[in-house]
């Protein structure tokens, strides 16, 4: 259960890094082509937030499954 937690957040980690990406592409084109339209990028500045919450909660939930995996063999 726990490393399927992982294996999701790591997933959602790299979609949110692809799509900031793409949001700061798209911040690009919409300055140029229409200021109204620069306007939706705003909604994404919290992304970078969110990327270090899920970065953290990553090696959270990492260091409590190695933890986990130390004391169920008895190490």
């Amino acid at each position: 259960m726990l490393l399927k937690s992982v294996i999701v957040l790591l997933i959602y980690y790299f979609w949110l890094h692809f799509h900031a990406g793409k949001c700061q592409l798209l911040q690009c084109i919409f300055q140029t082509e229409n200021a109204d339209k620069a306007l939706k990028y705003r909604l994404y500045r919290h992304l970078p937030a969110y990327e270090k919450i899920i970065r953290n909660l990553v090696s959270f939930y990492y260091e409590k499954y190695i933890l986990l995996l130390v004391f169920s063999q008895g190490i």
